[in-house]
C-alpha cells in the first residue's frame, strides 16, 4: 500500500502527466520524435515506484515537449511566410556514396559505447544522418585533419564511460569551434527562447553531446571521409 505521501506524488504525477499528453495531441505534427516522447510516457506511467527523481524527471520532459510544440508552431508560421530550400541536411544521407554510408554504419559501435545511450543512435539515426550528410556536402569548411595529434587521445576518452562531453570539446581546435558553432543545424527561436527551428537535431545534441561532439572529430579527421569505417587510434 502506498504511504500518504507517495499517494499525492502519484497523483500529482498523473495531473502532469495528463497536462503533456494534451500538449501531444494539440501539436500541429507528428513525427518520430513524437512517437519517442509517447513511448516513454506509457513507460513511465506504468512505473509503481514514484519518488523524487521520478517527478523531476517529468518536469524536464514537460519542458522539453512544450519547448518542441513551440518549435513546430513557429516553424509552420514561418513556412507559410516564406519557402525557401531547406539545406539542413546538405545534399541528403541518400546522395552519399555508398563507401560513406559504410562508415557512417560503423560509427554505432565505435562511438555510442556508453550502456546508457547506445540504443541513442537508432532512436536519433535521422538526425545524425542529416547532420553526416551536411559534413560531407560541405567537405567539413575545409577544415584539416588532426588526426595526427590527437586520434590515439580522442579514441580513448570517447569510448571512456567516464570522460564528459567537456573533456572532448578541449579536443576541438579554434577553427573547428567556430565551424561546429556556426554550422549545427539548431538555432534559439526569437519568439520562443526555449525553442529552436530544428528541435528534433537540438534534443539529439543534448541527449548525445559527447557522442555527438566525438563523431563530429572522428569525421574531420577521416579526411571527411575518405574510408569505408571509422579509424580509430
Amino acid at each position: 500500500m502506498l504511504s500518504p505521501g507517495n499517494f499525492i506524488c502519484l497523483h500529482f504525477s498523473k495531473c502532469l502527466l495528463s497536462i503533456i499528453f494534451h500538449l501531444i495531441s494539440n501539436c500541429l505534427f507528428l513525427d518520430h520524435l513524437q512517437i519517442i516522447c509517447i513511448c516513454t510516457l506509457v513507460k513511465l506511467r506504468s512505473t509503481l515506484s514514484i519518488h523524487v527523481g521520478y517527478l523531476q524527471s517529468l518536469f524536464k520532459f514537460s519542458k522539453l515537449l512544450t519547448a518542441f510544440t513551440d518549435a513546430k508552431l513557429l516553424r509552420a508560421r514561418r513556412d507559410m511566410a516564406r519557402q525557401e530550400p531547406d539545406t539542413t541536411c546538405g545534399k541528403g544521407f541518400d546522395a552519399l556514396n555508398g563507401g560513406s554510408k559504410e562508415y557512417f554504419e560503423t560509427t554505432q559501435k565505435a562511438l555510442w559505447t556508453h550502456p546508457g545511450r547506445r540504443e541513442q543512435f537508432g532512436t536519433f539515426q535521422p538526425e545524425l544522418k542529416c547532420w553526416f550528410a551536411y559534413m560531407l556536402t560541405t567537405k567539413c569548411g575545409d577544415l584539416p585533419s588532426q588526426a595526427g595529434s590527437r586520434k590515439a587521445d580522442l579514441t580513448a576518452q570517447c569510448q571512456s564511460d567516464s570522460a564528459d562531453w567537456l573533456v572532448i570539446w578541449k579536443h576541438f581546435t579554434d577553427g573547428e569551434f567556430k565551424w561546429y558553432k556556426k554550422n549545427y543545424p539548431a538555432i534559439k527561436e526569437e519568439e520562443a527562447p526555449e525553442a529552436f527551428d530544428k528541435q528534433v537535431m537540438e534534443t539529439m545534441k543534448e541527449l548525445n553531446k559527447k557522442e555527438l561532439l566525438c563523431f563530429t572529430l572522428f569525421v574531420i579527421d577521416d579526411g571527411c571521409v575518405d574510408y569505408k569505417y571509422i579509424k580509430l587510434g
